[in-house]
């Protein structure tokens, strides 16, 4: 995770006589351009994925709904309501009724927040600074550990 407060750079190893021609110059630019293009993707799927939950879990209240009317039904019509029997029916029409909330619940929270996640790294990287750096001038790669 990239962290919001802290300042970030990326650093671009390069040969020293490419990092002079013009495409090495254009280098920065182009990466932040990949990452704000790549933000305003996640942006749009963001919000295409929420109007699907959304949808999905209205769908799926109806179906609850209907499976809940489904199972009192049953059960008002079950003659002794106290069976075994009359229970594991009831208790499977219910679970099936929960499982159907299951997947528009997960799509509208859990799908929604790894993309929010992934926007903001995103965003965060379309302004972090780019520094091209000759290959000999690595800054990682020091002997001064020794």
């Amino acid at each position: 995770m990239i962290w919001v407060c802290r300042p970030a750079q990326i650093i671009v190893l390069m040969p020293k006589m490419q990092l002079e021609t013009e495409e090495a110059q254009m280098l920065p630019d182009a990466i932040r351009k990949h990452f704000k293009y790549k933000a305003c993707l996640l942006k749009y799927e963001m919000r295409h994925n929420f109007s699907r939950g959304l949808y999905g879990l209205l769908v799926a209240l109806c179906v609850a709904a209907c499976i809940l009317v489904f199972a009192a039904v049953v059960m008002y019509l079950m003659k002794d309501q106290e069976s075994w029997f009359s229970v594991l029916i009831v208790g499977t029409i219910s679970i099936i009724g929960w499982v159907s909330l299951w997947g528009p619940v997960e799509k509208l929270i859990h799908t929604s927040r790894e993309l929010f996640y992934d926007y903001r790294k995103c965003k965060k990287l379309s302004r972090t600074k780019v520094q091209l750096v000759a290959a000999e001038d690595d800054p990682y790669n020091k002997q001064d550990h020794k």
